[in-house]
């Protein structure tokens, strides 16, 4: 059982709070919640009967009641006041706080992108969590006291001896500077250790960060949303091409940065063609867009053309329904249009990808229900900004959360006729959405990330040239994830459907989807 420490005032209980605890001026020991100058058993009795709402907080001096310094009263600190009475553990100064709003953000003044993402998620949160406006400064500002430095700053506090490696972050404490750092995305990792762990009612518990440079890992907390990026034709030459041009071509470009998360494997993409009456059986075939995204929504194989139904055309329900029914936030952003294939399986339910009119009305309506937050086509060399938009709108003032984010025109330019230097502009353009993202997902741990594709297409050789006329083809794609539970990704072949079922079990749903057994070459 737990209380959260607010204020709340009760006239009558505290009037009666101050004929029994006498006033009290000035500081108090740990644990001395009744302010008398001793920690006895009556100090372990009113944080009981506190706990059981039958004690006003404002008759206690509830900032030495918290024993353990995590910004609450719980059993726990009447656990750890019995054994410190029974001399079986010592305890010792209250922890110190300090309130946020003495603090600025800053970040260096030739700042990488993932120091300025980690920069302004932090400011984000802040904002969100406890309606405070931190200024962000970049280290050429003066120094003051009070700052929270992201990155390789010109500050003596940033100055480390230590190399992080993959998946890990330092977090510190230098006298009241706070020190968040990271390779790459995982700067974001540190940012969300400070919010998540160390942050409570608008101050930083600041004597529980440790004060000296020791790497931590970053470790997922169980997950709430959930960002699932797509992109659409990508197969695993098409990450190879675009290495091999942007190598040449750009000396900051590190690679394709989803190949860094932790948890990465593929992906068979095939859907089902047949007449399972006639011949009790499916057969395999190449899919479309609309039958693997399906697959991805609703944990299901489908025929080819088929939105968000299965191979009978019966609805089935999908992820971001299931999001939406627990109350949580949901949105949809693609470079296409949003009532093409992929952003519709995720919306609407119709047995033709081509009912346009009708999938755009049925999209509508969800928005003008409540039962879609986001929806945004067409976005263009604007990705990158309205994936920051999206995640932002669905994750603030909510619980939880589905995102689906597609670069629709890696598809539509593996096809003759398309020049190579565009066809690598949208693989590169996803990568930039993707490098965000990854930064969002490690500064919220409470979030699953997955990357992947809805197929390959093209048949496209290592260096962006195509092997056929720009068709589908049935070659497995990657899939990169980060987040609770995505190891069961690592080094697997998966199904695409297991997607789906995987996202649905992140929202508590295990009997998702299925696998038809009739299924043959």
């Amino acid at each position: 059982m737990k209380k959260r420490i607010t204020v709340i005032v009760l006239a009558a209980a505290l009037l009666l709070s101050l004929l029994i605890f006498p006033a009290q001026a000035g500081e108090y020991k740990l644990g001395d919640v009744n302010g008398d100058g001793e920690v006895t058993v009556k100090d372990v009795g009113i944080l009981r009967l506190y706990l059981a709402d039958k004690v006003d907080e404002n008759a206690l001096h509830l900032n030495v009641g918290d024993i353990d310094g995590d910004g609450e009263i719980t059993s726990r600190d009447v656990g750890m006041l019995r054994l410190y009475l029974a001399d079986k553990i010592s305890i010792g100064e209250p922890a110190e706080r300090i309130d946020l709003s003495s603090y600025t953000i800053v970040y260096p003044a030739s700042y990488t992108k993932y120091e300025m993402y980690a920069a302004q998620l932090l400011q984000d949160y802040v904002e969100d969590a406890f309606g405070l406006q931190l200024p962000l400064s970049d280290d050429t500002a003066a120094e003051t006291e009070y700052e929270l430095l992201i990155g390789d700053t010109n500050r003596a506090a940033s100055s480390t001896d230590i190399s992080l490696g993959s998946g890990e972050y330092l977090l510190k404490a230098v006298d009241k500077q706070i020190v968040l750092q990271g390779p790459g995305y995982m700067v974001g990792g540190a940012v969300g250790a400070l919010t998540y762990q160390h942050m409570k009612n608008g101050k930083i518990i600041i004597s529980n960060i440790s004060d000296t440079s020791i790497p931590a890992a970053y470790t997922p907390l169980p997950a709430t949303g959930v960002v699932l990026m797509i992109g659409d034709g990508m197969g695993y030459n098409h990450i190879k091409s675009v290495e091999f041009y942007m190598e040449m071509d750009d000396e900051s470009w590190d690679g394709f940065t989803a190949k860094e998360l932790p948890n990465q494997g593929s992906v068979s993409t095939f859907c089902l063609q047949g007449d399972i009456a006639a011949s009790g059986t499916f057969q395999k075939a190449t899919t479309d867009s609309a039958a693997s995204a399906t697959a991805m929504a609703t944990g299901w194989k489908t025929y080819s053309t088929r939105l968000g139904v299965n191979f009978a055309g019966v609805p089935l329900l999908n992820v971001r329904e299931i999001a939406n029914s627990l109350g949580y936030k949901t949105g949809i952003l693609t470079t296409d249009g949003a009532f093409k294939a992929t952003p519709a399986a995720f919306t609407v339910h119709n047995t033709s990808r081509y009912e346009y009119d009708q999938i755009q009305a049925d999209q509508q309506a969800l928005l003008d229900g409540g039962n879609l937050t986001y929806l945004r086509g067409e976005a263009g060399e604007g990705l990158l900004d309205y994936t920051k938009e999206v995640l932002d709108t669905v994750s603030t003032d909510s619980d939880g959360f589905f995102v689906m984010i597609e670069e629709a025109y890696i598809d539509i330019l593996s096809a003759p006729g398309n020049p190579t230097e565009d066809l690598i502009h949208a693989i590169a353009r996803l990568d930039s959405a993707v490098e965000y993202a990854m930064t969002f997902a490690a500064a919220h741990p409470d979030t699953v990330l997955i990357v992947t594709a809805d197929h390959e297409t093209g048949n496209l050789d290592e260096y962006g040239i195509l092997g056929n006329n720009g068709a589908h083809t049935m070659k497995d794609v990657p899939i990169f994830a980060m987040g609770a539970g995505t190891e069961i990704f690592h080094e697997q072949r998966i199904e695409n459907n297991e997607i789906g079922q995987f996202i649905a079990s992140v929202y508590g749903v295990e009997d998702f989807g299925g696998t038809y057994n009739n299924i043959i070459e």
